[in-house]
């Protein structure tokens, strides 16, 4: 899978350091996408910016596993995977990397 962005406190306009040491966390986020083409973002208002939906891989689950547990907590939608995209690496917060699986995703008629 390739790399789609790295971003940083700097990329972003925040204070902040790259860290000394890093260490990869894997995390789960997708776009999704409803029947009417809108995107699911959340918004983190401590930094004033939008991210898309998702959150870490938890021991023994796969990506894919964890991108759907991840929608339905963040946004209460079913999904299903329609593709993914790379990965996103980032470094927020001065905290360590977190390497981002990317997956394309479209909302499950409910």
């Amino acid at each position: 899978m390739r790399l789609l962005a790295e971003i940083t406190d700097e990329s972003l306009g925040l204070p902040g350091e790259s860290p000394v040491s890093p260490a990869e966390r894997k995390a789960a986020r997708a776009v999704l996408v409803d029947d009417d083409g809108r995107v699911a973002v959340m918004a983190l208002d401590k930094f004033d910016f939008y991210m898309l939906p998702g959150g870490g891989i938890e021991d023994g689950e796969d990506a894919q596993t964890a991108c759907i547990r991840e929608m339905k907590e963040e946004t209460g939608c079913e999904c299903i995977i329609t593709g993914e995209l790379g990965i996103g690496m980032a470094h927020a917060d001065g905290g360590a990397p977190l390497g981002i699986v990317a997956c394309a995703r479209q909302q499950r008629d409910i």
